[in-house]
């Protein structure tokens, strides 16, 4: 489940992200993940143009655990796609974040082959819509985003709670 994803310092090319997981394995055992890359992409472009890579080092897992990145520089590798996420995000009732990737999981030496493929719907930030002509006039510099509001919101947080709506 996510329960948080950060966007920090967005740059044309790059951002900061944070994004925590956590996975609940309902049983007494420990277990071990290998490292995995997750894709952040958009479902109208697909995951083969996604937007972001993120990796997540292999580590033991028992119970309820946290897995993600803290504050970790993330290239931006689909501008398009980027830029229609960061739309939803600032002008959206609702923004679904698509993850996809695979890895290996192991319980002692049973071995099982995880395909991680989840749409995570959260809440955006619809209420500043009325906003972006004003903010647009200001920040000339916001274009290379595509989306003129991004500039004055250095962080963009989106916090889901256990309730969040999972897809996937």
């Amino acid at each position: 489940m996510l329960v948080n994803a950060v966007v920090n310092d967005p740059q044309p090319n790059s951002t900061i992200m944070t994004l925590e997981t956590k996975v609940d394995l309902k049983i007494a055992l420990t277990a071990r993940i290998e490292p995995v890359t997750l894709a952040l992409f958009q479902r109208d472009y697909g995951v083969d143009d996604a937007y972001a890579k993120i990796d997540i080092p292999g580590q033991k897992i028992k119970g309820n655990h946290s897995l993600g990145i803290t504050d970790t520089l993330t290239p931006l590798l689909n501008q398009t796609a980027w830029r229609e996420f960061v739309h939803q995000v600032v002008f959206q009732e609702e923004v679904s974040l698509a993850l996809d990737g695979w890895t290996n999981a192991y319980l002692g030496v049973l071995k099982s082959h995880v395909h991680l493929d989840k749409n995570v719907v959260t809440p955006g930030m619809n209420y500043i819509t009325y906003f972006a002509f004003f903010i647009y006039q200001l920040s000339p510099f916001s274009l290379a985003f595509g989306c003129p509001i991004i500039t004055f919101f250095h962080k963009i947080s989106i916090q889901t709670s256990s309730n969040s709506n999972n897809q996937g």
